[in-house]
């Protein structure tokens, strides 16, 4: 059982050291456009600003965890661990490194990209997916090396704790980004009538806002989602394994069968993106670019899915089990594996052909663009719910058979198969979102008489429209995986609190209280978090104007926006905006498990879910379709860039980028934050 896990540990720390490398290596190439370091540093220090809020933050929020816990232990007289909050403690802070990370360096490599795009397209291209990779590698290693560290220290249980540490502060990065994205977003065009200063203007200090929200919410805040559900899929597999070992119906050795088989498909995830890094570079250096980021998933579905199938085979991992109809069956779990990475690939493709360009649905609702922004977004309206009915029996596809076949057990293994290219899913979300503001950057910055610049904007266009091939993968996999590892955990959580399963159908009035609340409580959060958007446009559209008005020499293009003011305020007003939405997240669970007991907490949970995976993937696709047409009709069709087309669905645009950047997203969060923190005070409490 040790060796694996060390091996592990050992794996999951080199591919930090790998991530560090290859941000050493990135960082020394030289950039001499000097716009372009001046203007990303403006967006540096926007992101410094935010980090130092949402860094109080996350410490705020874990003391104040803590401090309610302890209250509530020794009011109920319960237990309280120390282990959980030192893991807690541990998973915060291992967030604050990855944030601080991202949030410190990534805009100082926009200006080398342009540098290298001064010349051949696959220079550029290779820079940016070594850039990318770098990041996705430092992120998922160090994520794993706190999680197997926590078990060391801590000990089995306060896994739980770490779970609960990331998802926490994945709360403040993920909802608190996607406010800030989209309160800039909605500022951007505000009170430009009084000024000769348009949106796309780098005088305009919502636009450097908005640039800044780019990577707080689609690099930071996405990785913190996908991270969240990838810890989580993990805690379960370890948690059912921790209770075999003390269930007398299992052998020590099958009970270790089923510790190692995560072990395993994590080691191979790892190894598996090493290759896929290793070939998809050699591919580039040949400059074979076109289509490169879908080919590198597609070769890491085909390495992992075969290396874990000979893998288990190898060390013979089946065994005969009981199913949960009490029914002898061959536990075989390289096929609960596949049934979570072919749900991975439908829930993926299937959001890529219904938002993206280059199919039918975004192509026809850009054609009817003419009648206007209502019928567009209504448009939009019926692309989500169709997706969301998909959505809903790809899950069902994933879980009925690895039940059947597997137990809560085979539900658990298919959902860390889906999260098993979570490393590769997010190198490509990297790319796209930073290829995204280079992209702008570079037409804000480059100077008219720079030699070069037509090479350098053409590469960065085409950079860009690679970027797009994937851009439709992201929300619809995080929608999923947060499901798909919502349900492991759930299952889990029932496990190691000892409670009979029939306590999901058994009809008595604390499970329906509890199913109610637990139903109500997302509509409630998700209102709070629009009205706190309107406020917060109505906030920043002030402080645009009155820097536009009182900044000396700022419509001359003499003088910059007050980047550090603007950014300092924006985020004050999106922590601020969080307390109440984050006490109605986090109270419930606790209070009533102190008072009322597991029944009503379970039926808190499922009702927070069922409520959940009806919005999460229906809101990512709605606001995608809208993206992907905007970019349709911006590439020349329907009238292209200058069209009123394109003032249309720039409108609409805007409305759907508040469905995927915060609603969605914060719903992702919103499910699996109740859940672990109601993980917890089972634990606390039984």
């Amino acid at each position: 059982m040790l060796t694996i896990f060390y091996i592990l540990l050992t794996s999951s720390f080199l591919m930090v050291i790998t991530g560090i490398f290859l941000f050493y290596k990135s960082y020394q190439v030289s950039s001499f456009n000097k716009d372009a370091i001046k203007f990303c540093s403006l967006i540096n220090e926007g992101l410094i600003t935010f980090s130092k809020r949402v860094f109080s933050s996350i410490i705020q929020i874990i003391l104040y965890t803590t401090i309610i816990l302890f209250f509530f232990s020794i009011i109920f007289k319960k237990s309280f661990l120390w282990q959980q909050i030192g893991a807690f403690s541990m998973g915060g802070l291992f967030i604050c490194v990855i944030s601080f990370v991202i949030l410190y360096l990534a805009p100082s490599f926009i200006p080398k990209i342009l540098e290298k795009s001064n010349t051949y397209l696959y220079r550029a291209v290779l820079f940016q997916y070594q850039i990318s990779s770098a990041l996705s590698f430092f992120i998922i290693g160090l994520t794993i090396t706190g999680l197997l560290l926590s078990y060391l220290i801590f000990g089995a249980s306060s896994i739980i704790g770490y779970g609960v540490g990331i998802i926490l502060s994945s709360f403040f990065l993920r909802i608190g980004g996607g406010l800030f994205k989209s309160g800039a977003q909605l500022s951007v065009q505000s009170h430009l009538e009084t000024s000769d200063i348009s949106a796309f203007d780098k005088r305009n200090p919502a636009l450097l806002l908005d640039l800044v929200g780019d990577y707080i919410c689609r690099i930071v805040g996405f990785n913190s989602d996908i991270l969240g559900s990838f810890i989580f899929s993990l805690i379960s597999c370890f948690l059912f394994s921790f209770s075999f070992f003390d269930n007398s119906s299992y052998s020590q050795s099958e009970s270790l069968i089923f510790f190692n088989v995560p072990l395993y498909i994590i080691l191979i995830s790892l190894f598996t993106s090493f290759i896929v890094y290793i070939y998809t570079t050699i591919r580039i250096k040949f400059r074979k670019t076109q289509n490169i980021l879908l080919e590198s998933l597609y070769l890491a579905i085909l390495i992992s899915s075969i290396t874990t199938y000979l893998a288990f085979e190898y060390l013979n991992m089946s065994q005969t089990v009981i199913n949960i109809f009490g029914q002898t069956a061959l536990f075989q779990p390289f096929y609960y594996y596949l049934f979570g990475l072919l749900g991975a690939i439908l829930i993926a493709f299937t959001s890529e052909y219904l938002t993206s360009n280059n199919y039918k649905p975004t192509k026809r609702l850009a054609r009817q663009i003419e009648h206007g922004v209502p019928v567009t977004v209504l448009n939009s309206f019926v692309i989500g719910l169709k997706s969301n009915s998909f959505y809903l029996i790809y899950l069902l596809l994933i879980i009925l058979p690895s039940l059947y076949f597997g137990g809560f057990y085979g539900v658990t293994i298919a959902s860390l198969g889906m999260l098993s290219l979570s490393t590769t899913i997010m190198v490509l979300q990297i790319f796209n979102s930073f290829v995204s503001v280079t992209y702008k950057v570079s037409e804000l910055t480059l100077d008219e008489n720079l030699d070069g610049k037509s090479t350098i904007l053409h590469n960065i266009k085409q950079l860009n429209y690679l970027g797009q091939t994937a851009i439709s993968l992201g929300n619809g996999f995080a929608a999923g995986a947060a499901s798909i590892s919502t349900i492991s955990i759930f299952f889990s959580l029932i496990l190691m609190a000892n409670i009979n399963s029939n306590i999901l159908i058994l009809m008595n009035l604390k499970w329906y209280c509890g199913l109610i609340i637990g139903i109500m409580i997302p509509c409630i959060f998700s209102g709070l978090l629009l009205k706190k958007l309107n406020e917060l446009f109505l906030f920043t559209s002030q402080e645009v104007y009155r820097q536009i008005k009182g900044i000396a020499f700022l419509i001359e293009n003499k003088a910059h926006p007050d980047i550090i003011l603007a950014t300092d305020q924006h985020s004050r007003f999106c922590m601020d905006a969080l307390i109440i939405p984050g006490i109605i997240m986090s109270l419930p669970p606790i209070i009533i498990g102190y008072m009322f007991g597991p029944t009503f907490l379970i039926g808190i949970v499922l009702g927070v879910f069922l409520t959940g995976i009806n919005q999460n993937f229906y809101w990512a696709n709605l606001g995608d379709v809208l993206g992907n047409a905007k970019l349709y009709i911006e590439k020349g069709h329907f009238g292209g860039y200058n069209s009123n087309n394109y003032t249309t669905i720039d409108t609409a645009s805007r409305i759907g980028n508040t469905f995927k950047d915060l609603l969605g997203p914060s719903i992702n969060i919103f499910i699996k934050s109740v859940i672990i923190i109601s993980f917890l005070v089972m634990i606390l409490t039984t």
